[in-house]
Parts: structure tokens; sequence; C-alpha cells
């Protein structure tokens, strides 16, 4: 089995406090509870595949992650280690235009989750697409697997579990209104590419069909 241990952040690295992840629990304010929870997204499918070699820029890219906290409750160990700044990263910084988000019009990060950490339960927040509410309906979010999957890594789309990803899989759902969940079980760090944007008329309808398209970088 090929070891991906190289890619784990170092520990001296600073955690952030952020906000955004859409949590319940008893000592939240329950009133429109009943109308959240009925939320109902598309549930997951993989696009396509992106062919490229970008293991070295990942293993230079990781060196620079940021630990980031996405919920501080101490039963939760939700957080991840991420990296938005791609300069020095020209294959990891092409991936989303080769795939179709419009120029300048997309975000992108790596988000590594460590081994024994978990994302609950969630829904991503509305505001990731305040950045192009006039072009909001051709706006979507995927992950791109940076390494091939690993015994105990898992990622949950509402009862149905993802897992055996290839290097390079495109996972799209409607992360808006699907529950959505993530586990890292294994004994090594697992490396996505987080990208939210505007899609071309060619992406978008990749997404609506039931195609699949590889993108060779």
């Amino acid at each position: 089995m090929k070891s991906h241990n190289h890619y784990h952040p170092v520990d001296t690295l600073v955690p952030i406090e952020i906000t955004g992840m859409e949590y319940f629990g008893p000592e939240q304010n329950l009133e429109d509870l009943t109308t959240i929870l009925n939320r109902k997204g598309t549930s997951f499918r993989i696009l396509g595949r992106v062919n490229g070699m970008w293991e070295g820029e990942l293993d230079d890219a990781v060196k620079t992650a940021t630990k980031v906290l996405y919920c501080d409750r101490p039963e939760f160990k939700d957080y991840l280690y991420e990296v938005k700044n791609f300069d020095d990263f020209p294959t990891l910084k092409n991936i989303p235009e080769i795939m179709g988000f419009k120029q300048g019009k997309f975000t992108s990060q790596i988000q590594m989750q460590r081994p024994g950490c978990t994302m609950s339960k969630h829904y991503d927040p509305a505001v990731i697409f305040d950045s192009w509410q006039d072009e909001i309906e051709k706006c979507v979010r995927v992950l791109i697997a940076l390494a091939p999957w690993e015994s105990g890594q898992l990622m949950g789309f509402d009862d149905e579990i993802l897992t055996n990803w290839k290097q390079g899989d495109i996972i799209y759902c409607d992360f808006l209104n699907t529950w959505h969940f993530t586990a890292n079980c294994s004994w090594h760090s697992r490396p996505f590419l987080q990208v939210s944007g505007v899609a071309t008329d060619e992406l978008l309808s990749l997404v609506k069909s039931k195609n699949y398209q590889t993108f060779d970088i």
C-alpha cells in the first residue's frame, strides 16, 4: 500500500476560530429548525476526474497550511488544515479553471483532514456564494481528491457513504441543502481541494447530466 505520511502538516500551526457551519444542538435557538432540517438536496456523484502530477506541489503546500477550527464544542474534533495561497503551486492553482470555473469568479482551498478528526453533520452556508449574487444560479461547489483513498477515510451525504475515491476524482453534491460529514479513521491525512464559484455553461451541463468527464492538466 502506498504511504502518504508526507502529507501531514506540521504540528506548530496556529488555530483560528471561525464560524460558517450550521450545527444543531439542545443549546441553540430551534425556532426555525423544522424548516431547516427538511431541506433536501441532491446526493453526491462523481462528475469525472482531473489527471495531473501535483504530488510535489502538495508536499510543499501543506507546509504552509493553517489549522482552522470549525466548531468549538469540546466533544467535536472539527478542524482542518487549509491552504488558500496557490502562488507557488501553479498546477494546483490551475485545476478550477481547467475544470470549468470562470476566471476570477471562484475560491479554492486545500483541506487536509488529519487522522482521528471529523467534520460533523452540517450544511454549508449560502454565504459561500455571496460574491457572485448576479450569477447565483450558476454557482456550484465541488471537492477534488488530491490523493487516493486510504482505508478508514469516509465522506457521508445524508444516508450514503463515499469511500474508495481515486486521486483526481471530482465529488459534487448540493452542499447547501444536503447533510454531509467526514471522518478520517486512517493513519494518513486526507487532502481535498474545495472549489466554490461560478461555473461555465460546460461545467453546469456536466453537473446537471449523468455524464463523466476527464480533465488533463
